[in-house]
């Protein structure tokens, strides 16, 4: 119904005709109300059973009004960004037909809906004030995009910017359970994962996020808590460390007992080690697991010494009563039968950097090491070397 107030009827018709309830199939249910110029816009037009019905706008004169009409579908409204207010809602047609009508948008003085904003006369994806820039040219604007230096994610997901997603990051979020980055500068080596912090002997922290060893017979180590290796059934060990040399049979770590007793060195008993080289003419890197000395080890050697002088992902996962895998810079180097179990260490030294026998400290640095509750898988391996020594996904 039309009520008009203008002096010629024969406008008054044409406003009616302008108003009437009608629509033009868009194939997409879409309710579109173009609103007026300046005054109030039209209803939506009657929706059609598959809701495919335009409402058409109202006229610009402010003291024309419209009845509702009846809508197109709701969720795909679209808002005029040129006319005056748009109509009231209407009501869906039926079967498929929406539920509302459309709303049209605000005009804009002079066609700049950015009035104070000189780069830019319509809002676009940012709104006015902020600039529609895709620093990445992933199509996604910076305001939009939570890695706007990757092209290849506009989320950072469980993996974090710059790493892509799949198999890995969840797995090591689960399953870290001791994590040593070797901050600060004082002598405590803090776990962030858990609550078994370590003490630094005989040196301290330099604050630059890495442990500087000197090797020979400093007796410069980490001490970690007891029993954080034979508590464990499956797990992964893991270290980014750099070897300066020296002297064969040094450690990257050694968990467990010696004839020497609790904080000294001896002929070694129970232990799980890792040393860069185990012989001084033509060894090779060697994880050694054993329950009763040196006799009775179980050995996995890699096929070259540790690399010198450059910085190296090492991974030791232990499959108890399966096997030990050696994995070198994520990819894997080694793996052997292991029918053993952690628990059968008595690991009353877990030390990073010496020996449980009277051998050469390491010299070299400490960058990152881990414990995992878990035996990570190949994927996880890699994406963890990919990740590097300090990734995202991992701060507490």
């Amino acid at each position: 119904m039309v009520r008009v107030v203008w002096a010629s009827s024969a406008l008054a018709v044409s406003i009616a005709c302008a108003v009437q309830e009608q629509g033009a199939p868009v194939g997409t249910g879409r309710a579109l109300e173009s609103g007026g110029m300046d005054g109030a816009g039209g209803a939506g037009g009657e929706g059609s059973d598959d809701g495919t019905t335009t409402g058409v706008g109202g006229t610009s004169a402010s003291t024309t009004t419209t009845d509702s009409g009846m809508g197109g579908s709701a969720t795909s409204a679209v808002a005029s960004s040129s006319g005056g207010t748009g109509g009231t809602a209407g009501t869906g047609g039926s079967a498929t037909g929406g539920t509302t009508g459309g709303t049209g948008g605000a005009g804009c003085e002079d066609g700049d809906c950015c009035p104070d904003d000189p780069d830019k006369t319509d809002p676009g994806a940012c709104g006015c004030g902020v600039p529609d820039d895709d620093a990445d040219a992933d199509t996604v604007a910076d305001c939009d995009d939570a890695c706007p230096d990757d092209p290849d994610k506009a989320d950072a997901g469980s993996c974090g910017c710059g790493l892509a997603e799949g198999p890995g990051c969840d797995g090591l979020i689960e399953a870290l359970v001791h994590r040593y980055s070797f901050d600060g500068s004082n002598s405590e080596a803090t776990d962030s994962a858990g609550s078994a912090d370590g003490t630094i002997l005989n040196t301290t922290l330099s604050g630059a996020g890495f442990l500087d060893l000197a090797g020979t017979t400093s007796d410069e180590y980490v001490d970690l808590p007891n029993g954080i290796v034979s508590s464990l059934s499956d797990a992964t060990f893991e270290a980014w460390v750099t070897w300066t040399g020296g002297s064969a049979w040094q450690r990257v770590f050694d968990f467990g007992s010696n004839q020497g007793g609790e904080d000294a060195q001896g002929t070694g008993e129970t232990y799980l080690f890792l040393t860069p080289r185990h012989s001084n003419s033509s060894g090779v890197l060697r994880v050694a697991f054993s329950t009763d000395g040196n006799a009775n080890e179980t050995q996995i050697n890699a096929a070259a010494a540790l690399a010198l002088d450059r910085e190296t992902h090492l991974a030791v996962v232990v499959d108890a009563g399966n096997q030990i895998v050696l994995y070198i810079d994520g990819v894997l180097e080694a793996s052997v039968s292991f029918s053993g179990q952690l628990s059968d260490i008595i690991d009353v030294n877990n030390w990073l950097g010496r020996s449980q026998f009277p051998d050469p400290d390491f010299q070299g640095s400490l960058n990152e090491f881990r414990i995992y509750d878990a035996t990570l898988s190949a994927a996880e391996v890699a994406k963890s070397f990919e990740a590097g020594p300090d990734p995202a996904f991992l701060d507490p």
